[in-house]
């Protein structure tokens, strides 16, 4: 949304502060969080669900880098490098989530929403560097004629590998779309990239399998290394749609449409059950958090008598807005003059 949604009904001109009756001021009625009856219970799971995620990553790395020693595989060594940084970008989102949750203070008087945004930006610039780190090792092993691998132990290490990380991703990509959490959301991107890391280290383990049974140890060597050069450049993309999600939030750029209407729709609601001459609602993202700022301009038809009847309409909002599945931070101004509005 590039600016406020209008709305308003034909009152043939428009009145200024002093065509109001007097009773009616130039009101603000303040700011207050709205959240829904749930969202505490789904806060809780929220953060179990993100340390079950380092716990996780931090069994691969260990199990990754000492299977990698052992077998004497470098696929699997940076398999298990991989899921190292990954348990310092969970840790990262963890140590976010619980920052986010001790809402606002003295030094931040909305919070520290925004730094989820921020958190996603880092993973996006993170998971870039280490697809173009795969990537630009993967071409250098090709140029030097591939590389031989332990094809047993490596092959077995990687479909355990694929099976626990598909797991994972599995169970944050659910949670996630129930829940609307933009950090579980980056952290199912995480797993899915390790999830497919590891299908192409099986595949790639697997092929050299064959290949040896087939006495072309030369064209083995060339199988592993292609597919890591094929996996980490179709992973390109995964970062810059972090990156670009991350900076929405961070720039407090406008949420979905379906989340402008639909919030729309309840202020339109109001304001005509109420006669106010136009209404106006701003919606800004921080991380999960949508801040708004509503105006309604009230006219000599609005049904509107006293400050009262404002602090009633107010109420109102609140709770038809408490009834959306969204984390609200509603501001709302009813005011006679239209420049208010805008």
């Amino acid at each position: 949304m590039q600016g406020p949604l209008p709305h308003g009904r034909d009152v043939g001109h428009r009145v200024d502060a002093a065509a109001l009756p007097s009773a009616v001021p130039a009101v603000t009625a303040g700011s207050a969080p709205l959240t829904g009856s749930s969202h505490t219970s789904g806060r809780g799971r929220e953060d179990r669900l993100l340390r079950a995620s380092v716990w996780g990553g931090a069994l691969f790395a260990v199990v990754g880098v000492g299977w990698g020693l052992a077998a004497g595989s470098k696929m699997i060594l940076f398999d298990g490098l991989y899921s190292s940084i990954s348990v310092a970008l969970s840790i990262l989102s963890l140590l976010t989530f619980r920052a986010v949750q001790r809402g606002p203070d003295a030094r931040y008087h909305y919070g520290r929403d925004a730094m989820s945004s921020l958190v996603v930006v880092v993973k996006g610039v993170a998971i870039g560097a280490l697809s173009l780190f795969a990537l630009g090792g993967a071409v250098l092993d090709l140029m030097a004629g591939g590389r031989e691998v332990a094809v047993g132990s490596a092959a077995l290490y990687a479909g355990l590998a694929t099976v626990g990380c598909g797991a994972m991703t599995l169970t944050l990509r659910r949670s996630s779309t129930r829940q609307g959490s933009e950090l579980l959301r980056a952290e199912s991107a995480q797993w899915s990239l390790d999830t497919a890391l590891s299908a192409a280290v099986l595949v790639g383990f697997l092929g050299a399998m064959f290949a040896q049974s087939r006495g072309r140890d030369d064209v083995a060597a060339l199988i592993d290394p292609l597919m890591v050069a094929m996996l980490s450049t179709a992973f390109l993309a995964l970062p810059v749609r972090l990156i670009r999600q991350g900076l929405r939030g961070t720039l407090a750029a406008a949420p979905d449409t379906d989340v402008q209407e639909a919030i729309q729709a309840v202020v339109t609601g109001i304001a005509d059950a109420h006669d106010f001459a136009r209404s106006s609602c701003r919606i800004a993202a921080f991380g999960e958090r949508y801040d708004l700022t509503i105006g309604l301009l009230a006219d000599a038809g609005t049904d509107l008598g006293d400050l009262a009847d404002a602090d009633r309409v107010r109420a109102e909002l609140q709770a038809a807005l408490d009834e959306l599945p969204y984390d609200l931070l509603l501001s709302v101004s009813i005011t006679g003059d239209e420049r208010w509005l805008d």
